[in-house]
């Protein structure tokens, strides 16, 4: 019996050893691999046959496809920021229906030819607009610190307009709520501010 007992016992530790190195090893894995998705690089020749209105939804990846882009064609990478913002802003300015092949060819033509351009990611400014009901994060998170309740805010509508040819290039943009007030009131406001075209940072807020 006490052999019996002694295996039992020792089955029940390995069981338990199992369960422990789950414990650690699962959540470890889970971050490598989210971190690998995150940072792994993402074929351009997956997306080159897309229109510009199609690149326009993957502005969350843009920067890596341009990384894949200036690795094959032996483009210096200390060139991949401009590179990035030049695609990024050909693929909101030029004929959406062009082909993101055209956009990629004209940036790597302003590198060979060692063109001085001055770039406006448009791209990299729309990241923050929530591609799945339109808002824009920065601004609504300010919104949320200055009402009363931050649980009763409801975003209506919001819009932008780029006004890149201005003194200071920025995008505007608007953002129609629903929040209670001080005295307990459901209101619809707006707020607007104005987002600097090379660093993203909101003034001007009305």
């Amino acid at each position: 019996m006490q052999v019996i007992y002694d295996i039992i016992r020792k089955i029940q530790r390995a069981t338990m050893f199992r369960k422990r190195n789950l414990f650690i090893f699962v959540p470890i894995f889970i971050i490598i691999f989210v971190t690998y998705l995150r940072y792994r690089e993402i074929p351009f020749e997956e997306y080159q046959n897309k229109t510009l209105l199609e690149m326009q939804s993957h502005n969350d990846i843009l920067e890596r496809i341009s990384k894949s882009y200036i690795k094959r064609n032996n483009i210096d990478t200390n060139y991949l920021k401009l590179f990035y913002d030049c695609v990024g802003e050909k693929i909101y300015l030029q004929n959406k229906d062009n082909l993101f092949e055209t956009v990629l060819n004209e940036c790597k033509n302003d590198y060979d030819s060692k063109a001085q351009h001055s770039y406006h990611n448009i791209s990299w400014l729309m990241k923050d607009f929530n591609k799945y009901d339109g808002s824009y994060s920065p601004l609504q998170k300010i919104i949320q610190k200055t009402i009363k309740d931050p649980k009763t805010y409801e975003m209506l509508k919001t819009s932008y307009e780029l006004r890149l040819e201005d003194e200071r290039p920025h995008m505007f943009v608007s953002i129609d709520f629903k929040a209670l007030n001080l005295y307990g009131m459901l209101l619809t406001r707006n707020i607007s501010a104005r987002v600097d075209a090379k660093t993203k940072e909101i003034y001007d807020l009305k």
